[in-house]
């Protein structure tokens, strides 16, 4: 069975990088700073996949 995580990563991830690379590449750079949208979108994936990893580590596996 597939873990938060992981359906985190097959999903909104992928759409939300998929986003990101699509600006970079339209913008012809790899950084772009002052983008409200884009610094919006990068925020929520670093605080939402920093919550699953936490989440994740915090699991006993026992």
């Amino acid at each position: 069975m597939p873990t938060d995580l992981a359906r985190w990563l097959d999903t909104d991830f992928v759409d939300a990088n998929t986003e990101l690379e699509q600006a970079y590449f339209a913008a012809r750079t790899e950084i772009l700073h002052d983008v409200t949208d884009l610094d919006q979108r990068r925020r929520t994936l670093r605080d939402d996949g920093a919550t699953l990893v936490t989440r994740l580590a915090d699991t006993d596996p026992t």
